[in-house]
């Protein structure tokens, strides 16, 4: 019988000054070979659990420690990280945090030759690192220079050319394009399959992953809550790990435990939307798909909250990042924009809050003309979320975080307390008031960055990437929140690579590619026009490729939904 390549016995660990532990009791044994799918509320002990494998915990980071983890027999507490970098390696979920050289080639080569490797077998490693991430032509290339999808797999060759047993991916794809994100999740089965790679990823958007994994290992506060293969857990469990955990799940699977609910069981238990499909067809007999009740349009025109005409923006050293933009934003939209790690999404929202001034063209933003208004008065009508959390923290505290707009605004102490203590109960931060925002998860950076914008009650909010590193109960929360503010007139923007999020909360969809917006229309257009869209980066969800796929079946008035719950509110069983 092998060793467990992993084996972790009673790991409780506190992180220095903390009084309550961020994992108790963790048992947990990996065989070689083994792909582990890691998941959890966000703020569960993920991420620690996972720095806990490598030795950074306690190593680098301190803090009280107890039991053991062993990485293939080695004790990590008696090794240093640069020992186990032979044994295991981590890919995080932003790769600029961990890429620390000019080149590609350097950065292949930094691991290999900081082992003491002779040139040949560095250079050996470089060119079959890359080869095996598909990314052998960028070699000569600047780290600048490649896409944000390019940098992951650099990341990740860099980790392969220490030749490590096991891979643990925290999040890897949080900050890639639906398709970017498809292509790693398929890398990593490739570097299991053939390699024999142990992988380990950390993931809340499971819907592209699930089905790779040997096993799921579901964690709540601090503790492994439920240990087996995915899809037992998915058909036993799935409520539970849905409605509790508020956690996601596949989409196929929470339909097929709908259906369950309905008196029909789809066999297998789907992970995919291929076996959803085989499924659904063995009981076409039985299925009666309900005529669907759409949101009219608009009666009255709405005010244009946001109106460019030829908008563009070019970078000192030439490149051209928004090209010739000219759309209409109106009062109330929600509007989802899209498109691949670099196609100007960021830059053209930056644009609209006065972070840089456009380079030709024209656009008023809540009435303001953004070439003349200052950021300041752009601010006071529009909220803006940056992509990365830390980017836009100023204080020591979540609580004094929160307030520090209000403060600004010399509103009362009384007035203020209480417009902060809402926000952060709505957001689920109460408890963090103390905490340096540096010192939260990824997920509650995020919560506390919407929290600080959200408090300034403005007309309009721009959020970049809102619900990366969230959990579903998380993402429903926020936008939620979002959708309340609509209710009252706010208009929503939203920066996202989350196809899921788009069609269940926007009703406009704008896609950008190279600079240019190269779509912009309702969900209804969206798909019509998918396949002539010019964007290389682009998915659509799982339910309307189950709908679209029943249809060529041949089987009578399929839904076009877009949805889990638009799909089951169709669907009536005989």
């Amino acid at each position: 019988m092998t060793q467990p390549i992993v084996k972790v016995s009673n790991l409780t660990y506190y992180y220095p000054e903390e009084k309550e532990p961020v994992l108790r009791d963790i048992d947990l044994e990996i065989e070689p070979g083994e792909f582990v799918l890691l998941v959890g509320p966000s703020g569960c002990g993920k991420s620690t659990l996972g720095l806990c494998l490598n030795g950074i915990i306690p190593n680098v980071l301190g803090g009280a420690i107890k039991g053991r983890v062993l990485i293939d027999g080695v004790d990590t507490r008696k090794s240093t990280v640069y020992e186990l970098g032979t044994k295991i390696g981590i890919v995080f979920q932003d790769p600029d945090s961990q890429l620390c050289n000019l080149s590609v080639e350097d950065e292949v080569a930094f691991g290999p030759a900081n082992l003491m490797m002779d040139r040949q077998e560095v250079m050996s490693r470089i060119d079959k690192s890359l080869k095996d991430v598909g990314e052998s032509e960028i070699k000569s290339k600047l780290i600048f220079e490649i896409s944000g999808g390019q940098k992951q797999r650099v990341a990740i060759a860099s980790i392969l050319a220490m030749e490590p047993k096991v891979v643990l991916f925290d999040e890897p794809t949080a900050n890639l394009d639906p398709l970017g994100a498809v292509q790693i999740f398929a890398l990593m089965k490739a570097l299991n399959r053939e390699k024999g790679i142990t992988i380990i990823v950390i993931e809340h958007n499971v819907d592209s992953v699930m089905s790779h994994a040997d096993r799921l290992v579901l964690m709540e506060d601090g503790a492994i809550k439920f240990n087996g293969p995915p899809r037992k857990l998915m058909q036993e469990r799935g409520r539970f790990i849905i409605d509790t955990l508020g956690l996601r799940i596949p989409q196929v699977s929470e339909l097929a435990l709908g259906m369950k609910d309905k008196g029909i069981e789809l066999s297998p238990f789907p992970l995919t939307v291929e076996e959803a499909v085989e499924g659904f067809d063995r009981h076409k007999g039985r299925l009666e798909f309900l005529p669907q009740v759409r949101d009219s349009a608009e009666a009255e025109p709405r005010k244009a909250m946001v109106h460019t005409d030829r908008l563009s923006f070019v970078y000192p050293d030439g490149t051209h990042a928004v090209k010739d933009v000219s759309l209409t934003i109106t009062e109330g939209d929600v509007v989802g924009i899209v498109g691949k790690n670099g196609s100007g999404k960021t830059t053209l929202t930056s644009l609209l809050v006065g972070l840089h001034k456009p380079s030709s063209g024209q656009a008023t933003v809540c009435g303001l003309d953004i070439g003349r208004a200052t950021t300041r008065e752009i601010s006071g009508e529009v909220g803006y979320v940056f992509q990365y959390p830390e980017h836009q923290f100023v204080e020591t505290s979540v609580s004094k975080e929160v307030a520090f707009s209000l403060k600004a605004q010399k509103l009362p102490a009384k007035e203020v307390g209480e417009k902060v203590d809402r926000v952060l109960r709505l957001l689920g931060l109460e408890k963090l008031t103390e905490k340096h925002p540096y010192r939260l998860s990824m997920g509650q950076k995020r919560r506390l960055s919407v929290a600080a914008m959200l408090i300034l009650s403005t007309d309009m909010m721009i959020l970049d990437e809102p619900t990366t590193g969230q959990d579903r109960r998380n993402i429903e929360n926020i936008m939620e929140i979002m959708l309340e503010a609509k209710g009252r007139g706010t208009t929503i923007v939203l920066i996202t690579h989350d196809m899921n999020l788009v069609f269940k909360y926007c009703n406009r969809i704008m896609v950008m590619n190279e600079g240019e917006l190269v779509f912009f229309g309702s969900k209804a257009e969206f798909c019509r026009d998918f396949s002539t869209i010019r964007s290389s980066a682009l998915v659509l969800p799982e339910v309307f490729k189950l709908t679209r796929l029943l249809a060529e079946r041949g089987i009578p008035h399929v839904p076009q939904a877009y949805t889990v719950e638009e799909f089951m509110q169709s669907t009536r069983v005989r």
